[in-house]
């Protein structure tokens, strides 16, 4: 990769996902550290994915926001594709929790005002992500929050490319809305449940709904309630869990409208 792309030096592999390998690496001509991520070979085989690619990353790279992690560029060189983004030193919110099993309602509550607040800004541009989970909530050291992969979120209602076949792999069953499983349209309210299943997680410790396989998950998502919050922990204030579990709603419209409107009641719960 660092031989292809002549702007970018490797220095090491972060990662790999379904649709992308991740590298930090050296922006020559800039002289700063960035996350390379490369799309997988077999992704960048399909045309039609390869356009819708580059299309939402685009769309993506226009969300300037604090807690939104920039895109800095979006290209191709001598057939690898990419994205060039902000690196951001810290751990994931998915690595805390593992680390101490769940977090204080306070802490919870000030990464949830981060992303509600990111979520906003991306819905006033008509970007839905389709994958929050802890795992893209990055946590710099300074202690703020940022949403990670908003380079492969889709851009709500384009009428582009039907991806269905791979659109499993850009959401986790442990954190998708029902109406995702079900291949539904979305828009930002199912950004809303995902965070929502991220804040249960949080406060409690383990996510609402967990199984052997993906779909005794998703069939949870599609039937069952969550087990209240209070039960689980009762040290959460009643407000916030109310805000969870409004975020959790199997219908969208029982939700909160948009991120938005969630925000609001979240600085009302910080001030309570």
């Amino acid at each position: 990769v660092g031989k292809k792309l002549k702007d970018y030096a490797v220095l090491r592999r972060l990662g790999r996902g379904a649709m992308a390998e991740v590298y930090l690496a050296q922006q020559l001509s800039l002289g700063r550290q960035v996350a390379l991520k490369v799309l997988n070979a077999e992704l960048a085989r399909d045309p039609a994915y390869v356009q819708r690619f580059h299309h939402e990353a685009r769309a993506a790279a226009a969300l300037v926001h604090g807690s939104i992690v920039q895109i800095y560029e979006v290209g191709q060189q001598d057939g690898v594709h990419y994205i060039a983004q902000e690196y951001v030193a810290g751990r994931n919110l998915g690595e805390l929790i593992r680390s101490r099993g769940r977090l204080d309602p306070a802490l919870a509550l000030d990464i949830l005002r981060q992303v509600a607040a990111a979520l906003a800004k991306a819905a006033t541009e008509g970007i839905v992500h389709r994958d929050i989970k802890p795992e893209n909530i990055m946590l710099a050291r300074s202690g703020e929050v940022k949403v990670a992969d908003f380079g492969l979120a889709r851009v709500q209602g384009d009428g582009g490319v039907n991806l269905t076949q791979i659109g499993i792999t850009m959401g986790t069953p442990l954190y998708m809305s029902p109406e995702q499983i079900e291949g539904r349209e979305l828009d930002s309210r199912s950004d809303i449940y995902s965070l929502g299943v991220t804040a249960y997680h949080m406060l409690s410790g383990a996510p609402p709904y967990e199984g052997e396989t993906p779909l005794a998950v998703a069939v949870q998502h599609l039937n069952q309630p969550a087990v209240p919050l209070e039960e689980r922990q009762p040290d959460v204030p009643k407000q916030l869990a109310a805000v969870v579990h409004r975020m959790l709603a199997k219908q969208p419209e029982e939700r909160f409208a948009d991120p938005a409107e969630l925000l609001r009641e979240v600085h009302v719960v910080a001030r309570q």
